[in-house]
Formats: C-alpha cells, structure tokens, sequence
C-alpha cells in the first residue's frame, strides 16, 4: 500500500514536470504561430499594395510661379451668320490652360503609373470691362471644379515609389459668357488677372505646401502684376459671380472630343456636367440663354444640343413627341 502511494506521488511529479515543460513549449508555439500569422498578413498585405501599385495612394500638386496662361481662342466651325452683323468673338469659345505639377506616391516600392482621380478647382480672377469697351472698377472672380481620371505618371527623377507629370487643366468660356466679362466684343485676351488650382485626393486637400522661398511652388499665381495689386489675399475663396458669367469643364462643350490634342486628362462626367453642390465653386454651366444672342445668330452652340448626344436632347425629344400626341388626342 505504502509502495503504492509513492509510485502515484512520483507519477503525479512526472506528470507536473511535463506538464510544466509541455506549457513552455506550447507557449512557444503560441508565439511562433502569432509571429507566422502576423507575417502572412503583412506579406500579403505588401502583394496587395504590389498588385495595386500602378495608381498612386496619396498626391500633391502646384503651380509654377512662372507660368503665364492667357485666354486663347477656339472656334466650333460657325465662319459667319446670314447677314454677317455679329462680332466675331459671338461665334468663337475661348479657353485658359492652366500647366499644372502633379506628383503620385505608391504605398509600395514600384512608381505609380496614374493618379486614378482628382478633384481640381480652377479659379480665375478677370478684368471685365462694360459696353464701350472701358474697364470696370472690380474684377470678376469665378471658378469650376473639375473632376480628372488618370492623370498619367511619369519616372519620378529622384524616388523610385514616385511618378511625376506637368498636365494641363482649364476652364472654357462660351460665347455668351464671354459677352457678360467683356460687353463690348466678348474678347478676353490680356483680361486675365490671376489664376488658382486647389486640389482634392481622395477627400483631402493635396496642394503642396511651399517648401523653401525660391522653390516657386504656388497655389494661385498673378498673371497680370499691375491689375493684380488690387486683389486681397486668398482671393480664390472670396465669393464672385457679379456678371452671372461661369466656367465650363471641357466635357460640357463641343470640344470634348478634341481633350487629348489640347493636353488636359479625361474628365469625369466625360459628357456634360457635374451636379452643383453649393457655393460659387460649384455653380453649374447652363446651356447659353437664346435672348442674349440675335435670332438668327447661330453661335451659341452651348445653346443647342450637339448631334449624337442623346443625354443632352433626350429631354427635349420628348417634349415635342408628347406634345404631337396630345394634338392627335384632341382631334
């Protein structure tokens, strides 16, 4: 009995060491399979950055000091009305183009090949002038946000996770518009004063920021130093539209085809505009009124729908058909 009792007492020892030496090693194993986990998950968190290395995760962009943009011309291939009375700027759209540095990061260790979108708020700051031709005493401030899907990267010239790209952004201004700036004869040229670019990446303000004071990174850049003088700062914030004129992305005129020649990224709505969200940024462009054009005067072609866009005649369409209908009904 007694030999029994020592025999348990030493079994019950045995199986306390081995017990304690299994809890060790089971602890250990714990560890390493945390360790093992935790190292699958940052592997294959790093093949998803790898795989999804081709658009950028953050941006930043600015303006070069330097740059000179003025209004330029562009025509919608109306030469003349019947009787030839409209000045000739009735008949022609015009246009700023704005270069603008764009640089695209990588989570990863590869360069970025796109910025997948960004949101841009081109404003402007012009000298208008009333009927006779004379400047006004205040400038009109107006702005568009525009919205730019794969804007294209190129290799970056010092970080390998980095692409870089000099891309143009505008604001087009229709005949019509043009005619609320400038009452005498809708010219634009040398009007403009100043221009400013603040962009969005994916919900945050990515302008850079001025790193050093001959660096010439901007966020607004005057254009006409002696009209210029008068403008606060952060005029690009201050509210405008005291002519009622505003902007148009090129997606919202018959030049939306032409967007790769002139050197601006596709834009999202690729046709027509986005929906206005409030404040003078945000203002939509509207079709040209057709009582601020003569009757016969065809310029406007804001004002008339363009062949093959259904989105834009569609509502019109409609109309007319119902109308006949209702017509035939009565009779």
């Amino acid at each position: 009995m007694q030999n029994s009792k020592k025999i348990w007492q030493r079994r019950q020892i045995l199986l306390a060491k081995r017990g304690g030496i299994v809890y060790k090693y089971t602890a250990h194993l714990n560890f390493s399979a945390m360790k093992h986990v935790a190292l699958s998950l940052l592997a294959a968190a790093c093949g998803a950055l790898s795989a999804s290395a081709v658009d950028a995760s953050n941006a930043r962009i600015w303006l070069d000091e330097k740059i000179q943009p003025d209004f330029t011309t562009i025509g919608t291939g109306i030469t003349s009305d019947k009787h030839g009375t409209a000045p000739a700027f009735a008949r022609t759209w015009q246009y700023v183009s704005i270069p603008l540095h764009v640089e695209g990061v990588s989570q990863g260790d590869t360069q970025p090949h796109y910025i997948p979108e960004l949101k841009v708020r081109v404003s402007l700051a012009i000298a208008t002038t009333d009927a006779k031709g004379k400047p006004t005493d205040t400038p009109e401030m107006i702005s568009k946000e525009i919205t730019y899907v794969d804007i294209p990267l190129a290799k970056h010239a010092r970080k390998a996770n980095m692409g870089e790209s000099v891309v143009n952004v505008g604001v087009f201004v229709s005949p019509s518009n043009a005619f609320k700036l400038a009452e005498k004869d809708g010219n634009l040229s040398k009007k403009l004063i100043a221009v400013a670019v603040e962009g969005t990446f994916q919900g945050s303000s990515c302008n850079r920021v001025k790193e050093k004071s001959n660096d010439g990174v901007k966020t607004a850049v005057v254009v006409n130093t002696k009209e210029g003088r008068g403008l606060t700062d952060n005029w690009w914030t201050k509210k405008g539209g005291r002519t009622g004129a505003v902007l148009s992305a090129i997606s919202e005129t018959p030049f939306v085809h032409q967007y790769a020649s002139l050197g601006f990224p596709p834009t999202n709505p690729m046709f027509g505009g986005a929906a206005a969200v409030g404040g003078p940024a945000a203002v939509a462009a509207t079709p040209d009124e057709a009582s601020t054009t003569p009757a016969e005067e065809p310029a406007d072609v804001d004002a008339t729908p363009t062949e093959g866009d259904e989105d834009s005649t569609s509502s019109t369409t409609t109309r007319g058909k119902k109308g006949k209908k209702g017509k035939k009904s009565r009779r």
